[in-house]
Order: C-alpha cells, then structure tokens, then sequence
C-alpha cells in the first residue's frame, strides 16, 4: 500500500514497514536503484530485527532532486532472504554507481 508523506525541510525520512518506523538515515542499503529523470528511487536494506525490506520511494513531480525528496509516497514491504538476494544481485551494476 501507498504512503503519503510530505515533510519540512531537512525533516529526516522515514517509513514504516509492519506497524515499526526505521529513519532512512539510520539504514545502509545493500541494493539502490535511483532514477533522477522519474523520482523513483528503490532500495533493499537489512532491518535490525534481521529482516529484509524493499523500499520504493516516489516523489512528487515538482521535486528537486538536488535538496532531497520532500513529497511523494512510498511502499515498503518485507523480503524473503531468497527474493532480497535476488534483488541485491539484479541491483547490483546500479548500486556499484553509488560506491
């Protein structure tokens, strides 16, 4: 399911994934995909209770990349360690571009 969220500047981001919150900030993901042009930006982390999520977060058209997403919705849902792996490894030529 989509969630809105529209923050204040430099407000950190964060999401929630089966009724517990996680700051972005907090996270190192172990696969990202960011496309600039579309605002689509998704990601696979390991959650500390050892459980895998993907994260698609989606910013308003009027976003400036350059400042942050302030605007849009996201979607986070927990991976099996099979489908995360999966992921991770698909992701793997866009995430190099990030290191």
């Amino acid at each position: 399911m989509r969630v809105r969220f529209d923050l204040k500047e430099f407000e950190p981001f964060t999401f929630t994934v089966d009724g517990k919150s996680y700051a972005f900030r907090d996270l190192t993901p172990l696969a990202r995909k960011e496309r600039l042009p579309t605002l689509v930006h998704e990601y696979v982390f390991r959650l500390p209770r050892h459980e895998y999520v993907y994260l698609t977060v989606v910013g308003d058209e009027d976003q400036a990349v350059a400042n942050g997403i302030y605007r849009g919705w996201y979607v986070a849902e927990i991976l099996s360690e099979k489908d995360a792996l999966w992921l991770i490894e698909a992701f793997k030529p866009f995430t190099a571009l990030y290191s």
